[in-house]
């Protein structure tokens, strides 16, 4: 659909109540609706009982070894990531510039799978592992898709 600009906008008039008396009729609607929500029971309310003080929390730092080699591998993939979204975010930066960034990203997923597939279920590294490549797979189908082609 073209839009000739000799057309002007339709106007939009606000209802014939409102215009004389000024008001619109939606604040003691809100009011009614907002007052019913209320009185009823937050089902998704946090019970202030069931919060776990942050002493009973478990300090992921203490769990995880960050010379490991999962966890070297997980923030290598995430340092990937991080040069991959920098080059995307530079105006100057073309396809071709930002092509080896995404060979980088897929060379690492696949070297990483294997480790992956080690790690145990439990353990917060494999979820931040997971996670990273799930996201780095998205990118990859994306550049190679055209979503970055203006």
């Amino acid at each position: 659909m073209k839009v000739d600009p000799t057309h002007k906008p339709l106007q939009i008039n606000t209802p014939r109540k409102a215009q004389l008396t000024g008001d619109t009729g939606a604040k003691p609607d809100f009011a009614h609706v907002l007052d019913a929500s209320m009185q009823k029971k937050d089902v998704h309310a946090v019970d202030k009982n069931k919060i776990i003080p942050s002493a009973a929390r478990p300090d992921l730092r203490t769990q995880i070894d960050i010379q490991s080699p999962e966890w070297q591998a997980a923030d290598g993939m995430l340092d990937a990531l991080d040069a991959y979204r920098n080059q995307l975010s530079n105006p100057e930066a073309t396809l071709k510039m930002v092509e080896p960034y995404v060979g980088r990203m897929k060379e690492l997923q696949k070297s990483h799978q294997l480790l992956l597939d080690q790690l145990p279920e439990g353990s917060p590294v494999k979820q931040v592992l997971q996670q990273t490549m799930v996201h780095v797979s998205k990118e990859i189908e994306r550049f190679h898709m055209g979503y970055y082609i203006d």
